[in-house]
């Protein structure tokens, strides 16, 4: 029996799939980013939560005041868990166990306290927008926002920069008096982290033209 396709008609993008978007640096790249939205049972449900595990494990390593065994248990239940799944299934967990072990070594100092945390849900151009930081944290006294880059690969001077703008527009919109500095990038792949450094005058502008983009594709699909 055929599955049926399950389609999101109203557009609709996460944080990170509004980054990934934005970051993308074709035509083709953009489509597949809408489209792994648009139809979450092809694969957009996995795309929004690919590193699902090893977020959940870091924000409970930090929750247990740095605990590495938090870590390694993860760890350890993934390896168990490819044993006994698919190829597919495998290399995700195999890239939440990389992640996991590239955390501890780059940022497994870093003394944050997780703090409970809301999504921001905002509608701008006929687009639903999910700003939800991977995690909203104190550092001391100071409130961070955090997004987090796990790709093998690094982040893009684009995805750092956008980063930090819609980290900034989450603040606003949950009602949080933060600095730009408080808005954070951690780069898992080199261990770099990158902090807003201030609003861009053509931000607003930029999100609006791309949020019609994002519109008019998305029904094109």
């Amino acid at each position: 029996m055929e599955t049926k396709v399950k389609t999101r008609e109203t557009p609709f993008l996460t944080m990170n799939g509004l980054v990934k978007y934005l970051a993308a640096p074709d035509g083709g790249r953009r489509e597949k980013v809408l489209q792994d939205f648009k139809f979450p049972n092809k694969g957009g449900g996995g795309a929004a939560n690919y590193y699902g595990i090893a977020r959940a494990a870091i924000r409970e390593y930090h929750n247990s005041k740095n605990d590495s065994d938090v870590l390694m248990q993860a760890m350890d239940r993934c390896s168990t868990l490819i044993q006994t799944t698919s190829p597919e299934k495998s290399n995700k967990l195999y890239e939440n166990m990389r992640v996991l072990k590239t955390y501890l070594a780059a940022f497994g100092h870093l003394q944050f306290r997780p703090c409970p945390q809301e999504a921001a849900n905002v509608k701008s151009e006929g687009v639903e927008l999910n700003l939800r930081p991977d995690m909203v944290v104190m550092e001391g006294k100071r409130t961070r926002l955090i997004r987090f880059c796990f790709r093998k690969e690094g982040a893009t001077a684009t995805e750092i920069k956008y980063t930090g703008q819609l980290l900034m527009l989450y603040a606003k919109h949950a009602g949080l008096d933060i600095k730009p500095s408080d808005c954070i990038l951690l780069v898992a792949a080199d261990g770099t982290l990158h902090s807003a450094s201030g609003a861009m005058r053509s931000f607003d502008g930029r999100m609006r033209g791309t949020l019609r983009e994002i519109r008019r594709l998305w029904q094109e699909l």
